[in-house]
């Protein structure tokens, strides 16, 4: 298929699929920070984050690596890098509807728990200053509905932070893509439009919406799950597959 024989209702350098908040972020990175400035999001329902970044369908936790004792100290740190830039975008929004800071912990209740969350932050202790290891009676004061009923004689620890960041991330969604619009006046959203194909051009890519075609030069899928769909049909990652499970 040649690209003179297709009809256009848009054509722009990069076309983003999905408006939650990873396209919203790609939108706000590449209109700060790279020459792509003609950009459109297109995205399947009216509005920003209606699926898997609504705050229905997530823990609306910031992981950063100090409570979650299932990522290596190596994952931890790199997680951490990526929660410093949030936060500090949220922070500086400073909006209760967008993300509140809590206590945050992790308990351990046998001595096998107790002695892995000691270990644990005697080697992560330096790139978190705010993590703390208390026992029995510091959390008790803290949270006391944690060790109510609860012996103290019987192994007990907790890793715990005053950085448990609460974060809306459809309001997150909703603040990058202003971000992105206040600063790429070029940058435009199509909503209510659904991608139903995409084909590879010589000098770009046809991505035929349920709205008709749309030209790009380069094409980022954000689209959860479908984005696998979308790049098995360019011949990518085809021995991939996605098995969804709940929560």
């Amino acid at each position: 298929m040649k690209n003179e024989d297709l009809n256009y209702i848009d054509s722009c350098e990069v076309a983003i699929v999905g408006a939650g908040d990873t396209g919203t972020a790609a939108a706000k990175v590449l209109s700060r920070n790279s020459n792509a400035k003609d950009i459109i999001i297109i995205e399947k329902y009216g509005q920003v984050a209606t699926v898997n970044s609504h705050p229905r369908n997530n823990a609306q936790t910031s992981h950063d690596g100090d409570t979650e004792t299932n990522y290596p100290i190596e994952h931890a740190l790199e997680v951490r890098e990526a929660a410093i830039y949030l936060r500090n975008f949220v922070d500086r929004i400073n909006d209760p509807t967008l993300s509140q800071k809590r206590w945050r912990m992790v308990i351990g209740v046998t001595k096998k728990e107790v002695a892995t969350l000691e270990k644990r932050y005697q080697k992560i202790k330096e790139y978190y200053p705010h993590l703390k290891l208390m026992y029995y009676d510091q959390v008790s004061r803290i949270e006391p509905n944690v060790t109510k009923g609860r012996d103290p004689k019987k192994p007990f620890c907790a890793l715990v932070t005053t950085e448990g960041y609460i974060i809306n991330y459809q309001r997150l969604a909703e603040e990058l893509l202003k971000d992105a619009q206040e600063c790429n006046p070029k940058l435009r959203s199509m909503f209510n439009t659904e991608v139903l194909n995409i084909e590879e051009l010589e000098d770009g890519y046809v991505l035929k919406t349920s709205r008709g075609n749309i030209f790009a030069k380069t094409v980022e899928f954000a689209a959860g799950p479908y984005s696998l769909y979308f790049a098995h049909k360019l011949g990518y990652g085809l021995k991939y597959s996605i098995l969804q499970v709940a929560g």
